[in-house]
Protein backbone atom coordinates (compact mmCIF):
# COMPACT_ATOMS: atom_id res chain seq x y z
CA UNK A 1 0.00 0.00 0.00
CA UNK A 2 2.65 2.46 0.79
CA UNK A 3 4.65 2.00 -2.45
CA UNK A 4 1.03 3.01 -4.50
CA UNK A 5 1.00 5.97 -2.19
CA UNK A 6 4.42 7.23 -2.65
CA UNK A 7 3.72 6.46 -6.72
CA UNK A 8 0.38 8.45 -6.92
CA UNK A 9 1.85 11.01 -4.93
CA UNK A 10 5.14 11.31 -7.26
CA UNK A 11 2.61 11.62 -9.93
CA UNK A 12 0.70 14.31 -8.13
CA UNK A 13 4.26 15.93 -7.77
CA UNK A 14 5.33 15.66 -11.37
CA UNK A 15 2.22 16.96 -13.56
CA UNK A 16 -1.50 17.02 -13.25
CA UNK A 17 -2.70 21.09 -13.28
CA UNK A 18 -6.34 22.28 -13.40
CA UNK A 19 -5.95 22.73 -17.18
CA UNK A 20 -3.55 22.59 -20.17
CA UNK A 21 -2.56 25.92 -19.10
CA UNK A 22 -3.29 26.20 -15.36
CA UNK A 23 -6.41 27.50 -15.37
CA UNK A 24 -9.64 27.41 -13.96
CA UNK A 25 -11.85 24.46 -15.27
CA UNK A 26 -14.79 25.74 -18.05
CA UNK A 27 -18.23 24.38 -17.81
CA UNK A 28 -17.74 21.82 -19.96
CA UNK A 29 -14.50 20.60 -18.54
CA UNK A 30 -16.50 20.85 -14.71
CA UNK A 31 -19.29 19.18 -15.97
CA UNK A 32 -16.68 16.31 -17.07
CA UNK A 33 -14.89 16.16 -14.07
CA UNK A 34 -18.33 15.60 -12.25
CA UNK A 35 -19.53 12.95 -14.56
CA UNK A 36 -16.12 11.47 -13.62
CA UNK A 37 -16.24 11.96 -9.95
CA UNK A 38 -19.47 10.11 -10.08
CA UNK A 39 -18.22 6.94 -12.36
CA UNK A 40 -15.28 6.45 -9.67
CA UNK A 41 -17.99 5.76 -6.79
CA UNK A 42 -19.97 3.02 -9.53
CA UNK A 43 -20.83 -0.31 -8.46
CA UNK A 44 -19.07 -1.76 -11.12
CA UNK A 45 -15.17 -1.99 -10.36
CA UNK A 46 -14.56 -2.17 -14.55
CA UNK A 47 -16.91 1.92 -14.39
CA UNK A 48 -14.11 2.51 -11.07
CA UNK A 49 -10.93 1.61 -12.83
CA UNK A 50 -12.09 3.48 -16.04
CA UNK A 51 -12.85 7.00 -14.39
CA UNK A 52 -9.71 6.63 -12.06
CA UNK A 53 -7.56 6.26 -14.72
CA UNK A 54 -9.38 9.60 -16.91
CA UNK A 55 -9.21 11.45 -13.56
CA UNK A 56 -5.47 10.41 -13.50
CA UNK A 57 -5.06 12.25 -17.02
CA UNK A 58 -7.54 15.86 -15.91
CA UNK A 59 -5.25 16.01 -13.19
CA UNK A 60 -6.10 18.75 -10.69
CA UNK A 61 -6.25 18.84 -7.13
CA UNK A 62 -9.72 17.40 -6.70
CA UNK A 63 -9.45 14.47 -9.20
CA UNK A 64 -5.94 13.53 -7.51
CA UNK A 65 -7.78 13.30 -4.23
CA UNK A 66 -10.11 10.78 -5.80
CA UNK A 67 -7.32 9.02 -6.98
CA UNK A 68 -5.57 8.72 -3.53
CA UNK A 69 -9.46 7.39 -2.44
CA UNK A 70 -9.06 4.90 -4.97
CA UNK A 71 -6.02 3.17 -3.50
CA UNK A 72 -8.30 1.73 -0.73
CA UNK A 73 -10.87 0.55 -3.20
CA UNK A 74 -12.30 -3.07 -1.88
CA UNK A 75 -11.33 -3.72 -5.71
CA UNK A 76 -7.53 -4.65 -6.08
CA UNK A 77 -7.83 -3.51 -9.84
CA UNK A 78 -9.14 -0.05 -9.15
CA UNK A 79 -6.28 0.50 -6.91
CA UNK A 80 -4.09 -1.13 -9.78
CA UNK A 81 -5.39 1.74 -11.86
CA UNK A 82 -4.45 4.56 -9.72
CA UNK A 83 -1.52 3.54 -8.87
CA UNK A 84 -0.49 3.18 -13.10
CA UNK A 85 -1.06 6.74 -13.00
Amino acid sequence: MLGRIVGVVLACALGGGVGPTGDKLSKEHREAFVALAEQARDAKPEKRRSAVRALAEFGGEEAWRLVFAALEDADSSVGDAAQRR
